[in-house]
């Protein structure tokens, strides 16, 4: 995913309640991408080397591949899900940050076409 507090990062180091705020906000944007099924949502939260691992699959990597996997997700079931974001741990100022999340979903198939 993209890296929401780098910008906040840069200005204050020692401000990491921004940095939170930042990628907390980018959970939300995912949860709604999911929620509507949005390959392109879900795709514009990613770097361009962004890495996609579904569930029992191989992981995508790079932009045509992720948007190509969520797409196969979102033909085949609906993931109408609610984030709750348990902690955020920023791991180094300029590399990646740790959001553990609690998911209450449901998962419905698709019909064939």
């Amino acid at each position: 995913m993209r890296n929401a507090a780098k910008g906040a990062a840069a200005s204050d180091a020692n401000d990491t309640g921004s940095d939170r705020t930042a990628i907390a906000a980018v959970l939300v944007e995912y949860n709604a991408a999911l929620t509507a099924s949005s390959a392109e949502g879900c795709l514009a939260l990613y770097v361009g080397d962004g890495i996609f691992t579904p569930p029992f699959r191989r992981s995508a990597v790079g932009k045509a591949a992720v948007r190509k996997a969520y797409q196969k997700v979102f033909d085949t079931i609906t993931l109408p899900v609610k984030f709750t974001v348990e902690e955020i741990v920023q791991r180094s100022l300029t590399w990646r940050s740790c959001a553990p999340t609690r998911q209450e979903r449901t998962r419905s198939m698709r019909q064939s076409q």
